[in-house]
């Protein structure tokens, strides 16, 4: 059995890799709605490229392919919370006291409401159910049918606005490779500009991922 430390080090790698899976998703965005938007949604199930690759995919394979993304990442925040609950908690109540009592709140309800929340608000919860160490046989599946759900939801919605977005996606494969290299290096610039500024905060508080 891993150690704690062990096991937080896992969960850091792992969340590593699923961002970094993410950024490639949104770097070469242009391209794979051009040519693979099911596996855009594969890397990056965020809700602008599921509104995009809407009207131009399948609904059972989109509903699939991002449902289960998105589970995964929850998969992840649940492991999150169950290793950095309470030391992650402790260093949100010191850097932001306000965002400490609104997760007190959440917590609340959690504790009553359970599954039911999960289901809700399934990206918000995942943390929280972990924290409270809520039954992987519990959670996954209303982690699951939480996602099933709100996929459906913005497959409707994206299909719905196909009318607005498939000009603006004709146009992104009249010029698939001047875009793709503009996100390519908005993502990069992006990407240092935020460690740089990480960097100048690193003496300021002690973050979760280092204790």
């Amino acid at each position: 059995m891993p150690t704690s430390t062990e096991k937080r080090r896992i969960v850091v790698a792992a969340a590593v890799v699923l961002t970094g899976i993410g950024l490639v998703g949104v770097a070469f965005a242009p391209a794979l709605l051009t040519y693979s938007p099911l596996l855009l949604i594969a890397l990056s199930a965020i809700p602008r490229h599921l509104v995009l690759a809407a009207p131009i995919t399948d609904p059972f394979e989109f509903i699939a392919v991002a449902s289960a993304r998105r589970v995964v990442g929850c998969v992840l925040l649940y492991y999150v919370g169950e290793s950095f609950g309470e030391s992650g908690l402790e260093w949100l109540s010191k850097r932001y006291p306000k965002a400490r009592r609104l997760v007190k709140g959440i917590n609340w309800v959690f504790e009553r409401a359970g599954a039911l929340v999960v289901v809700a608000v399934p990206i918000v919860m995942s943390p929280l159910a972990g924290n409270a160490r809520m039954p992987m046989w519990q959670f996954l599946p209303a982690v699951t049918l939480g996602q099933i759900i709100w996929v459906s939801v913005t497959y409707w919605v994206g299909d719905f606005l196909g009318t607005w977005t498939k000009p603006f996606l004709a146009w992104l494969g009249q010029n698939v490779i001047s875009t793709t290299i503009a996100c390519i290096v908005c993502v990069a610039a992006y990407q240092l500009i935020r460690r740089y500024r990480q960097g100048k905060r690193a003496g300021d508080a002690i973050h979760p991922t280092e204790l």
